[in-house]
C-alpha cells in the first residue's frame, strides 16, 4: 500500500469485500502503539445484538489483572499508593 501525494490510500479490494465497505463509507482511524488502524463505522441498527451476553464483570477482570501485573512488575507497594494519594488530595 502506497500513501499518495495528498496521504490517500487504497483499501485491497478484497479487504473491502470481506468488511463490506462501500464508496463514501465513514471509518475511524486509530493509531496505537505505531499501528493505524482503520474501523468501518456501522450504523447502530447494524450492531443490533452484537453484545448479547457480554457483561462488565469480564472487561473488568481483565482491567484489574492488567493494572495487578503492572503494579507487580514495577513494584509498587501500598506504601507507594497510599503516599500519592495523600500528595493528590493535598492539591
Amino acid at each position: 500500500m502506497t500513501v499518495s501525494a495528498k496521504y490517500q490510500v487504497v483499501i485491497p479490494r478484497d479487504v473491502r469485500d470481506r468488511l463490506k465497505i462501500k464508496p463514501g463509507q465513514k471509518l475511524a482511524v486509530v493509531e496505537k502503539d505505531g499501528v493505524v488502524h482503520l474501523i468501518p463505522i456501522r450504523p447502530l441498527r447494524e450492531l443490533k445484538g452484537t453484545a448479547a451476553g457480554i457483561t462488565s464483570k469480564n472487561v473488568r477482570d481483565e482491567t484489574l489483572g492488567s493494572v495487578r501485573k503492572k503494579i507487580r512488575e514495577r513494584r509498587v507497594t501500598r506504601e507507594d499508593v497510599i503516599r500519592e494519594i495523600r500528595a493528590v488530595r493535598k492539591k
